[in-house]
């Protein structure tokens, strides 16, 4: 089951009012009788509801959950089903029968990248978007400041430095100090060391890649120990921005920090940069750089790496299946052979018996093929 499949994942989403109101306002500026509006990512439908309530022509719901059934009941109960359309599915792989005025999408995960979401919106951008079409929202920041957070840090990291019941679990602060925790942070355990910066901006109307590679410079407001980052981003919904910040309204959405190495003193009218590098579907590397110092931290390290699995991973490894990936293969082969599940659930039985202890879990397994696959 991916993420997003079950009612209580997006309950914060529905009941976060701060974004829908924004949202809304956004939707019923640029929706009338004769615009067509593709909700990206619909999940239990909100914002695709508010665009046919506001009179669209015709709103597509996009969502490869089966959240999408629960939606079309909303829409019923509401009488706004002649309006809709719903398609079950990443947008990557279905096809709409007509272009698009207006895309909106909360395409945007913590610190805007997190979750790999931005692609896909590029793709029904180029694919759909009629010239000159809308999308909501339309732009991104991501923000980043140093800070003082003893309690953060000690709390994510510094905490493994002790023992457990006479256990020394101090190997864990290397993993620890390589990754990030994303919460809502109280701003009175944050002290920000810096003004806070734009580390990157994307304009979804235009931009072709969600990647970020970017470094700026800061000098320090006052004299403390710089524990880390915070960093947070805001969204241009329409003419209103809806801020993640700290101090900002609360949303669903959470604030993140990126823990140093070491902390470091810091006087103030001291310079030190930021550097973040961030591939699509790739590994965050950070590096803080002073003078005196420099820090280069990457949640590629936040978990033991394996050698085999390096190799595996280089564009020059030839992969040759597994016993199991055979096993797949085969299976797989089955499906266009007019066979039903359970004909192949005893084909794989008699054919692979070491690998399925019960009939039951060689069901479970040809099952869940099928739903991916089939």
């Amino acid at each position: 089951m991916s993420r997003y499949d079950t009612v209580q994942e997006h309950h914060a989403m529905i009941f976060d009012n701060q974004r829908n109101d924004i949202y809304a306002r956004a939707i019923k500026q640029n929706v009338d009788d004769e615009c067509v509006v593709l909700d990206l990512g619909s999940g239990l439908g909100i914002h695709g509801l508010i665009a046919a309530m506001s009179g669209a022509k015709k709103v597509y719901m996009v969502d490869p959950s089966p959240l999408l059934e629960i939606s079309k009941k909303i829409a019923a109960d509401n009488n706004l089903l002649p309006r809709l359309e719903f398609i079950s599915g990443r947008i990557e792989d279905i096809d709409l029968p007509e272009s698009i005025d207006l895309i909106v999408s909360v395409m945007a995960g913590n610190f805007l990248l997190t979750e790999n979401l931005l692609p896909a919106l590029f793709h029904a951008r180029d694919k759909y978007l009629k010239p000159g079409g809308t999308l909501i929202p339309h732009l991104g920041k991501m923000f980043i400041a140093p800070v003082e957070a003893e309690f953060l840090y000690h709390h994510h990291v510094g905490s493994w430095a002790s023992n457990i019941l006479g256990i020394d679990y101090n190997a864990v602060r290397n993993y620890a100090v390589n990754d990030l925790y994303h919460d809502q942070f109280d701003t009175a355990a944050l002290n920000f060391l810096a003004d806070p910066q734009i580390l990157s901006a994307l304009d979804f109307r235009t931009a072709v890649s969600a990647s970020c590679k970017q470094e700026i410079n800061f000098e320090t407001r006052q004299t403390g120990v710089c524990h880390g980052w915070i960093g947070w981003f805001d969204l241009n919904i329409g003419e209103e921005i809806l801020s993640t910040a700290p101090e900002a309204e609360k949303t669903h959405w959470s604030q993140v920090f990126l823990p140093l190495q070491t902390p470091v003193n810091l006087e103030k009218g001291c310079e030190l940069s930021f550097k973040l590098e961030r591939p699509e579907f790739g590994d965050w590397t950070w590096t803080t750089s002073t003078d005196t110092l420099a820090q280069r931290q990457s949640t590629f390290l936040s978990s033991p790496v394996m050698p085999q699995d390096l190799s595996r991973q280089s564009n020059n490894y030839c992969p040759t299946l597994t016993s199991k990936g055979s096993m797949v293969l085969e299976l797989l082969e089955k499906f266009n052979q007019n066979r039903s599940t359970e004909q192949i659930v005893n084909w794989l039985l008699e054919h692979h018996p070491e690998d399925f202890t019960t009939a039951e879990n060689a069901e479970k397994f040809v099952k869940k093929l099928i739903l991916e696959y089939g």
